[in-house]
């Protein structure tokens, strides 16, 4: 059950025109990465089980965070994003944009649900 390459997905001008090639997986940056950057990790995982065989099919939860100092910058990122994403995913939750009050960065949080044949 490996989870899909988010990293190629989101490789993509619509995104990389945003924040290049910050992209960071397991959730957390490089130390001192500038602003726009994109983080995503697996949060979920299930087998799609079956009384006789194995599973035929994998359920992943992605989570995909978009970082940014500017407000629209975040925005026009979470829409790169989920173009980037929405032809092999489905977007079950956004949260944001909300600005971090310690940082004053801006945070666009992105769910999506992916399925993988076997």
């Amino acid at each position: 059950m490996i989870a899909p390459n988010v990293y190629a997905l989101l490789n993509v001008p619509g995104v990389t025109g945003i924040v290049a090639d910050r992209i960071y997986s397991h959730g957390s940056a490089a130390q001192g990465a500038s602003n726009p950057l994109i983080t995503w990790q697996v949060t979920a995982g299930e087998r799609s089980n079956q009384l006789s065989g194995q599973p035929t099919a994998d359920q992943h939860s992605i989570q995909v965070d978009g970082y940014s100092e500017d407000r629209a910058q975040v925005v026009a990122l979470g829409e790169a994003i989920n173009q980037a994403l929405e032809l092999s995913a489905h977007c079950v939750n956004q949260v944001g944009p909300v600005l971090d009050p310690d940082t004053q960065v801006w945070r666009i949080t992105l769910d999506y649900s992916f399925w993988s044949i076997r």
